[in-house]
């Protein structure tokens, strides 16, 4: 079964991820919002089962913290694929501090300058407007 960890920082994005949920795969979600010691991954997880339940139930766990949390999040934590929103524009100098291998790590931004920027750079990188998840999938669990 293949981990797999979204960090994201805006939980209604979550439901345009379904296309990634199967039974093959164990998802992960790492919720980036300034005040983590407000809203905790077990609170999160209650809101997101109110506004979409069917997401909810194929995420194994949500955990919350600040963008500078998240590099040490990713050193302890290995998964087998990594999907970044572009976090303001820092998730792939996050990726790039903490060392991740490219092959492991594809972007999903609603940023077209990023989805740019990160394309060459040599990363994978797709829209979130435009169905481009069903791609992600395509080409992100083929070779995982």
């Amino acid at each position: 079964m293949q981990r797999v960890l979204i960090v994201e920082d805006t939980m209604n994005d979550l439901a345009l991820y379904r296309p990634l949920f199967s039974a093959d795969r164990k998802v992960f979600v790492a919720l980036v919002t300034p005040n983590p010691e407000a809203f905790s991954g077990e609170q999160a997880y209650d809101a997101l089962s109110v506004i979409y339940e069917d997401v909810a139930k194929s995420i194994s766990r949500i955990f919350t913290m600040e963008r500078s949390g998240v590099p040490a999040f990713l050193a302890e934590r290995p998964f087998d694929v990594y999907l970044f929103d572009s976090l303001g524009g820092t998730a792939e100098d996050i990726v790039k501090h903490v060392q991740l291998p490219r092959e492991k790590v594809a972007f999903f931004t609603s940023t077209g300058p990023f989805k740019e920027q990160a394309e060459k750079d040599g990363f994978r990188a797709y829209k979130k407007s435009g169905g481009q998840m069903e791609e992600l999938v395509r080409d992100v669990f083929k070779r995982a």
